[in-house]
């Protein structure tokens, strides 16, 4: 973390950078959700400033993964052009100026907390590892019904012997995000599945025996009925029948 009266540096910048996109990005194993990073990505070697707009993407990032996660945002303000920008203030709106006494200490003018450099280090421990990713804010997810009788024909008129069911789930790929250096990386197949799962996104089954007639076909329906929903995430398995 920068220290008052010291450059920010470009790693440090960069070090942001790569930790956002392990937990936002292509990502790998439980990590990654395979969205494009909002900015250029790391910095050049040679940089000697960090533009508002890169420092900007940072806190679009970084509130994307709040809201995914914890249904809140940081509060970090925004860096506009011009700003200086400090380790634990910047300037407020458009503010550009700092005071430099005799002693060489630099004062920010107008100063404005929330904005300084070392509070978007603050802010990113609390979105990345495993556990905290693997969080996700129930009311934003929607579930869909992909294979039903009525969508797709999924009924099964055969005799009681040999009686099977396959049911293949396709993840395609070919959605870009982002490297590190903000070169495009395409997601494959597994990725996004990877992706679906990590974003806390399920699989759920669910059987019923329907239209038949006598002795056997109530034993069917009661054994699917009460197999209950069979629920595939991205550690477990769950049921509730």
């Amino acid at each position: 973390m920068a220290s008052v009266g010291s450059n920010v540096t470009a790693a440090e910048y960069n070090d942001y950078v790569a930790r956002i996109n392990a937990v936002l990005g292509i990502g790998s194993g439980t990590l990654g959700y395979g969205v494009a990073l909002s900015g250029p990505g790391q910095a050049v070697a040679g940089t000697t400033d960090i533009s508002a707009a890169q420092i900007t993407s940072l806190k679009t990032d970084l509130n994307l993964l709040y809201a995914h996660q914890l249904d809140s945002t940081t509060s970090l303000i925004d860096i506009v052009t011009g700003n200086i920008i400090g380790a634990l203030q910047s300037n407020t709106s458009g503010g550009t100026t700092v005071l430099r006494d005799s002693s060489d200490n630099f004062t920010i003018v107008n100063p404005n907390d929330n904005k300084g450099v070392d509070d978007y280090a603050s802010f990113i421990p609390a979105i990345e590892g495993a556990s905290n990713a693997a969080r996700f804010y129930s009311p934003n997810m929607s579930l869909e019904s992909k294979i039903t009788p009525a969508t797709s024909g999924a009924s099964y008129t055969s005799s009681w012997q040999n009686l099977s069911a396959i049911v293949k789930v396709t993840f395609n790929g070919g959605y870009s995000c982002k490297a590190n250096n903000g070169s495009a990386v395409t997601a494959t197949n597994d990725d996004h599945r990877r992706h679906f799962f990590n974003t806390g996104g399920e699989i759920r089954l669910s059987t019923a025996g329907l239209n038949g007639s006598g002795t056997k076909a109530a034993d069917w329906a009661t054994m699917l009925s009460n197999a209950g929903t069979i629920t595939f995430r991205n550690s477990s398995t769950l049921t509730s029948g």
